[in-house]
C-alpha cells in the first residue's frame, strides 16, 4: 500500500503508460473510443461491460488498416 499522493500518482502514470502497449490495453482503449462513437446515450452502460469493449477492440485490432473505422 502506498501512502505517499505523489508517488502514487506517478506509478498509475507509469503502469498506465506500460498498460497501453499491451494487447489488451489497446483493445480497451480502442473498444472503448467505439462504444463513444456507436453508442452516445447508453455509454455509460457499455463502459460496465469489460468484455464487451475488450472484444469490440479485438474485432477492430484484427481488421486490416484499411478496414478500420471508427463508427
Amino acid at each position: 500500500m502506498i501512502k505517499s499522493p505523489t508517488l502514487k500518482s506517478i506509478l498509475y502514470k507509469i503502469f498506465l503508460e506500460i498498460e497501453l502497449y499491451t494487447l489488451r490495453g489497446k483493445a480497451l482503449f480502442y473498444g472503448i473510443i467505439l462504444a463513444m462513437k456507436n453508442t452516445i446515450y447508453k455509454l455509460q452502460e457499455v463502459l460496465k461491460d469489460y468484455s464487451k469493449l475488450l472484444t469490440l477492440g479485438i474485432f477492430y485490432l484484427n481488421n486490416p488498416p484499411m478496414y478500420r473505422i471508427y463508427g
